[in-house]
Parts: C-alpha cells; sequence; structure tokens
C-alpha cells in the first residue's frame, strides 16, 4: 500500500512540477524593473536651426480725426507805463524861448527861487552841446527910469555869468535883443536856445 501510495503521488508531483516550472518561466525577479527598460537616454542638444525669413509689412492703419485748436480770450490790457525821459530838441534854427528869470523890482541879482533854471539851463545845454543860448533882458517900466539899459545889461550880465558858473561854455552864450521889443515883460530876462550857426 505505500507503493501504492508512492506511486499516486507521483503523478501528483510531477503535476505540482510542470506547474512551478510554467509559473517559474513567466516570473521575474524581484530587483527586476520593467520602466528601467522603456527609459531612453537623451544626447546633447544639437546645433540651432537658421533664422527664418521677416514676415511682410503689415499695412498702414487709418489716420486719427484732427482734434480741434482752442483759442483762449484776449487779456486785459496793460497799464501804460511811465512817461520816458524828455529827448533832446531837435533841430531848431530860430531862437526859441527856454527859461524867464524874474528879477525885483529895480535889483540885479537873481532871486533865491530862480537858482534852479541856472541848474535847468546848464543840464540841458550838457544833453544838447550843439546848441546856442541867447540871453535877452528887458527894462523895468515901473523902475526909475523905463529905459534903464543898464539895469537891464546887469541882469543879463547876472543871468550869463551863473550860467558860466553852472559849466555853459562862454562860447555858447550870445548876449541882445533876440526877436520883438520886450518892454511888456517887466523885471525878466529870456534865456532863447537855438542851433549853433
Amino acid at each position: 500500500m505505500k507503493t501504492n501510495m508512492k506511486m499516486m503521488q507521483r503523478p501528483l508531483l510531477i503535476a505540482i512540477a510542470a506547474t512551478f516550472a510554467a509559473a517559474c518561466s513567466t516570473m521575474q525577479p524581484a530587483a527586476y524593473n520593467k520602466s528601467a527598460e522603456q527609459t531612453s537616454w537623451v544626447g546633447p542638444a544639437g546645433p540651432a536651426g537658421a533664422t527664418g525669413a521677416t514676415g511682410a509689412q503689415g499695412a498702414t492703419g487709418d489716420r486719427g480725426a484732427d482734434g480741434l485748436a482752442m483759442i483762449g480770450p484776449t487779456g486785459a490790457e496793460g497799464a501804460a507805463g511811465p512817461m520816458g525821459a524828455q529827448g533832446p530838441v531837435g533841430v531848431v534854427d530860430r531862437w526859441t524861448s527856454f527859461r524867464e528869470f524874474v528879477f525885483a523890482s529895480n535889483g540885479a541879482e537873481i532871486l533865491a527861487g530862480e537858482q534852479s533854471k541856472v541848474a535847468d539851463v546848464a543840464d540841458y545845454m550838457k544833453q544838447n552841446p550843439s546848441l546856442q543860448i541867447g540871453i535877452d533882458g528887458s527894462m523895468d517900466p515901473r523902475g526909475s527910469d523905463p529905459r534903464d539899459q543898464g539895469l537891464s545889461d546887469r541882469r543879463v550880465g547876472a543871468v550869463r555869468d551863473a550860467l558860466i558858473q553852472a559849466g555853459v561854455p562862454a562860447s555858447k552864450i550870445q548876449t541882445g535883443a533876440f526877436g520883438d521889443t520886450r518892454l511888456t515883460r517887466d523885471r525878466r530876462v529870456e534865456v532863447l536856445v537855438k542851433t549853433g550857426s
């Protein structure tokens, strides 16, 4: 019976061994990695390709509308500036009255209130050196003698001397009668100007 048993076990063992052998032929070792089989190796990069051709220029866009020109309101007119200084006299081809000196009755001295006129005449001559000065005296009809030419000459001399002291060249000063009789201008000496001749 033992032999029988052995005989019966043998086909079973063969069947088990055949099954095991078949199973082993399909089994893979534990260390095998199937994904490693599918991994590919990456080589170095190749040279860069050539630059492609430039594309065609696009069409010009439409011009935009012109904007409106805006003009602001006119500003207010500014205030007038100050008056400028008096300019030099133009061509004076005849004697023209410039200043008059008033004297005290029967006196030949320039009064204190008339002294500023000397400076006015001197400054004007400095600004206009081509002019000549004429000094004309009139007699005092209320004096002791309406025809007292000596008093008139002393008054003219006083004005002439004062102008020379103020800087007017003596060569620029003339004395005498320069026009109509001036008896109506009592106690006065008139300074006139004109261009040099």
